[in-house]
């Protein structure tokens, strides 16, 4: 899982009690990098909130269990490189961070409050986070083999 390192998970139950009523002032989304190639299909996403609070999620190793960290996304591998992680990097990819922009479609929930989030947990279907919105905006992050988001204004 990028990023994790020792960092304490929680299930995606607790999400609530870390997003609501609070706004979104920061995102961050997390695309695997290989090569020349960033796929932005997929990947963790990081909130930054208007208490501070820094909270990313992303997928366990089944595909279908989301978990939720509180405190920021953190890069396994920042420069500088050791000459075998270098080499990893070049044979493999990683992860890597990008911050939402103003094309991202996820720009149109930036300065947005949370009013809830409801969290469905479904072995079979993957896990999922829907958050309710000010201005009628829901955001549903799904674990479906990395996480993905959809967005329904």
């Amino acid at each position: 899982m990028p990023g994790s390192g020792a960092v304490r998970r929680l299930g995606v139950d607790h999400a609530s009690e870390l997003f609501d009523g609070r706004r979104i002032v920061g995102l961050r989304r997390v695309f695997f990098v290989y090569r020349d190639h960033v796929d932005e299909t997929r990947g963790p996403i990081e909130f930054t909130l208007s208490d501070g609070a820094v909270v990313w999620m992303d997928t366990d190793s089944d595909w279908t269990t989301m978990w939720v960290y509180p405190g920021p996304w953190t890069d396994p591998f920042t420069a500088p490189l050791s000459a075998e992680n270098a080499q990893w990097v070049a044979d493999h990819g990683k992860w890597s961070d990008f911050p939402v922009g103003d094309d991202d479609p996820l720009a149109a929930v930036m300065g947005t409050r949370i009013d809830s989030v409801d969290a469905l947990q479904d072995p079979l279907a993957g896990d999922r986070l829907v958050f309710h919105l000010s201005d009628g905006v829901t955001l549903t992050l799904v674990a479906r083999e990395e996480l993905v988001t959809e967005i329904a204004i």
